[in-house]
């Protein structure tokens, strides 16, 4: 009975240390998956930055270069248009409205200088017009002295 006792105890044993085993070989299967799950997760991630910068970031930073560019007075950047999504929509729009600033931009830096003409030529008219009314003044005093001088005939000559 001993023996037997003894051939349990030592199958106990034997039957915990393949549990402990089986055990540890399956955390270590666990810890490789979490591991590759981790690094998976990682590059998806970073494949998905790199799409997302690609197709939203850069075009982003193409329009506000574009819109610098248009803020003094530079109407020639054209935005390539690549994608269908809202950003490209967006590029899309952006030419036509520039043609369009650009266009309103023109006309009114042609009213300006028909308007800085007009003024000028206003100008001078009027320089004309105060010379010709200081002639004006300067031939009324003179005839006012003479229809004075004409009611006093002594002290004409």
């Amino acid at each position: 009975m001993l023996l037997r006792l003894e051939r349990l105890g030592i199958a106990a044993n034997n039957l915990g240390r393949a549990v402990q085993a089986s055990t540890l070989e399956r955390r270590y299967v666990v810890q490789k998956i979490i591991v590759s799950i981790v690094v998976f997760s990682i590059v998806v991630i970073s494949i998905n930055i790199y799409l997302i910068r690609k197709a939203v970031v850069n075009p982003l930073q193409a329009l506000s270069a574009a819109v610098d560019h248009i803020g003094s007075d530079d109407f020639v950047r054209v935005i390539p248009t690549k994608s269908h999504d809202e950003v490209g929509k967006l590029a899309y729009a952006f030419d036509p409205m520039v043609r369009r600033i650009e266009e309103r931009t023109n006309a009114l830096k042609k009213a300006q200088e028909e308007l800085q003409i007009k003024v000028e030529e206003s100008t001078s008219a009027l320089r004309t017009v105060r010379k010709q009314n200081e002639l004006l003044k300067a031939v009324q005093d003179y005839q006012g002295k003479f229809i004075s001088n004409a009611a006093d005939p002594s002290e004409m000559f």
